[in-house]
């Protein structure tokens, strides 16, 4: 698990991605828990840290987003808004 989790809007190319993309929630799953993981589908009740869109389209199809774990990501190219509020939610998804 990791330490801190990186604010909505941050925007990340995850390892061997070439397209970067925007974080906007946050401990998401799919609704069918089907999964595409390296091109082999993966049935799953796994709940990711992560939820994101394509930058800078952004979010296209209600139906598609990407879900990820921290460490998928590569490079962290922005970081998002940080207020006490954003603080307040860190410590509780990091204690959930």
């Amino acid at each position: 698990m990791n330490d801190k989790f990186l604010p909505i809007g941050s925007v990340v190319i995850l390892n061997e991605g070439r397209k970067p993309i925007m974080i906007i929630g946050y401990k998401m799953s799919s609704l069918d828990n089907n999964y595409i993981m390296k091109g082999t589908d993966v049935v799953s009740n796994k709940v990711f840290d992560y939820c994101a869109v394509l930058y800078p389209e952004g979010l296209i199809d209600s139906q598609n987003f990407i879900l990820f774990d921290h460490d998928f990501i590569d490079k962290v190219l922005f970081k998002g808004f940080v207020s006490n509020d954003s603080n307040k939610l860190n410590e509780f998804l990091k204690n959930n």
